[in-house]
């Protein structure tokens, strides 16, 4: 090869390798590993932002603030720990409290890594969602270039329950309760979780000493003196009212319904809401709650709330009527008491012990007359009352009259079927009774005086006593409320006929109950002994034949024959005129 070729050979294989030289470098350019993304937080650098390898350290070493700030919702604030990350690593954690103002800033916070690449950065914030009594549901916002803004919203759940008949309660005498179950008091039990069951005690300031916290605990000094061994009476199953499948309760925010819940047997009468935010965001005021049951037939609804638990009792109801009933004539208008009776507990600090007694306390009232036809109906009366603080009993409910002047009273019938007052008229009557004799009279006579066919009374009558009595102080009215009819009737009277000393005496029997009876008794006069003479047998008397010869009726006969004959003659000659 000639100088010229080779030089020229040269020339190409030069040209080849400054060509593979430059390929090299664009391929080692374009091949750089991207930092990955993120949604919580950070900047990421993105192509042609002039960070690359080979830039100058003063942007490599630039550094960054980057704010912290923990807001919430409502007064419950808890001191919390904050971390922040870089590409994941843990950097920096912080505790914030309301010292702090619950603010923080992470001060020369290199921008970007070692690679030039801008640096991701995160917080986080351990949950908080059991801190002690407190509930929180929190979000995260912001990034680095921003600043991190952290929320943490209050959270409470509500836990609802049924109790039929249940809740314990103290009677307090003297506690003023028309229409409304005995005072009630509750001490609800916080220091063990609800487990889906209620747990109550008495309250010790009213019944001292009661030690509850132990159900078999027996303290003779504190015992009441109508306690009995074994188990209190649970008279749930005698109940007039049924209780149902199922219940709707209804949750309600500042008044306005925000969600339903059924409570059923199967469920243990027990639900709960869940996660509901205790705070309004818009203004920051602390949400009030309350839970509202659809009515129940038969029930009457009362809400206990608590830190533990909201309680929706339904406690059973019934309706007492009463009927006014007159013997008599009627009053005016009458009034008509409801009372009931049940055992009340307090503690006698003199015998320094509790003590149960059985009360009476009047509970409603009304008006009978005859615009409400003398009857009334007590509406809506608690069934139940706890008689030793755990198991229902029935109350035992009674009326009384106010008293009428001039009636007596009987009361008939129960709190089931309803009562009946019937007041009979004390008006009085007196009835005289005389005997009269025509003819012979007696030594005595007896006479007995019935009220509507029911014997009342006996008398005897004779001479001491001038054959006479008054029959007193006698009802007037039956329970028809009808005059009773008064009879009188001589002993040993039959048919109108009675025998003193064998002989015989007619009855008679005037008079009525207004103007006093007279019984007359007529001797009657034995038949005569003298036989007396036979009649003559009457002789009948013969037929007498007309006789042929008698002439007293020719003249009649001859005349009557005359008239046929002349009528029947004008007759004859009529027609014969009628023909020609």
């Amino acid at each position: 090869m000639n100088p010229r070729g080779l030089k020229r050979v040269m020339s190409v294989l030069f040209s080849f390798v400054l060509f593979m030289v430059a390929g090299i470098s664009v391929y080692a350019a374009t091949n750089e590993t991207q930092p990955a993304t993120s949604s919580t937080a950070g900047v990421v650098a993105t192509a042609g932002s002039g960070v690359a390898n080979g830039v100058s350290p003063s942007v490599a070493n630039e550094k960054i603030d980057i704010p912290l700030k923990v807001e919430w919702t409502g007064r419950d604030r808890v001191p919390v720990d904050v971390t922040l990350w870089a590409n994941g690593v843990r950097k920096q954690t912080v505790y914030l409290d309301y010292q702090k103002h619950w603010e923080h800033t992470f001060r020369n916070m290199p921008k970007y890594d070692e690679n030039g690449d801008e640096i991701k950065y995160t917080v986080t914030q351990p949950n908080i969602t059991t801190y002690g009594s407190f509930k929180y549901k929190t979000t995260i916002s912001g990034d680095a270039a921003t600043g991190f803004v952290i929320k943490n919203f209050s959270m409470i759940d509500i836990t609802v329950g049924k109790s039929w008949n249940m809740i314990p309660n103290i009677v307090i005498p003297g506690t003023p309760s028309p229409a409304a179950p005995p005072t009630m008091f509750f001490v609800t039990n916080v220091l063990s979780a609800f487990d889906d069951a209620m747990s109550y005690s008495l309250d010790t300031s009213l019944a001292a000493d009661s030690n509850t916290e132990d159900e078999n605990y027996d303290d003779p000094v504190n015992s009441s003196d109508d306690s009995d061994d074994g188990e209190q009476p649970d008279d749930r199953s005698k109940s007039k009212v049924a209780v149902p499948d199922s219940i709707t309760v209804k949750l309600l925010a500042d008044g306005r319904v925000v969600d339903t819940m059924q409570l059923t047997k199967d469920m243990d009468w027990t639900g709960k809401f869940e996660n509901l935010p205790r705070y309004d965001e818009r203004d920051n005021h602390e949400i009030q709650y309350t839970i509202e049951e659809t009515p129940v037939l038969g029930y009457k609804i009362e809400y206990l709330h608590t830190s533990v638990i909201d309680v929706v009792i339904n406690k059973s109801i019934i309706d007492i009527p009463v009927e006014k009933k007159w013997v008599g004539k009627k009053s005016g208008p009458v009034e008509v008491k409801l009372y009931r009776t049940c055992k009340v507990t307090k503690y006698d600090y003199n015998l320094n012990r509790n003590v149960t007694t059985t009360i009476d306390e009047e509970v409603d009232s009304a008006v009978l007359n005859d615009s409400n036809n003398w009857k009334h109906t007590f509406k809506d009366m608690y069934e139940f009352y706890i008689e030793d603080g755990e198991n229902p009993v029935i109350y035992k409910y009674y009326v009384k009259e106010v008293n009428v002047a001039g009636y007596d009273t009987a009361i008939t019938g129960d709190q089931n079927e309803g009562f009946i007052i019937t007041n009979t008229s004390t008006d009085k009557i007196s009835i005289p009774v005389e005997k009269k004799w025509v003819g012979e009279a007696a030594n005595s006579t007896k006479v007995k005086l019935f009220a509507d066919g029911s014997e009342v009374g006996e008398v005897e009558l004779n001479e001491a006593n001038n054959w006479k009595h008054v029959f007193a102080n006698l009802q007037k009215y039956n329970n028809s409320n009808k005059e009773i009819k008064y009879t009188v009737k001589e002993v040993g009277e039959d048919g109108n006929l009675i025998k003193f000393d064998g002989k015989s005496y007619k009855v008679i029997y005037k008079g009525n109950a207004a103007d006093g009876f007279t019984v007359t008794n007529e001797k009657e006069n034995p038949p005569s002994t003298t036989t007396p003479a036979p009649k003559k047998p009457s002789v009948p008397k013969k037929h007498i034949s007309p006789r042929t010869g008698d002439d007293s009726h020719l003249a009649l006969y001859t005349l009557m024959l005359g008239t046929a004959t002349s009528v029947l003659g004008l007759l004859y000659c009529r027609r014969r005129n009628k023909a020609n």
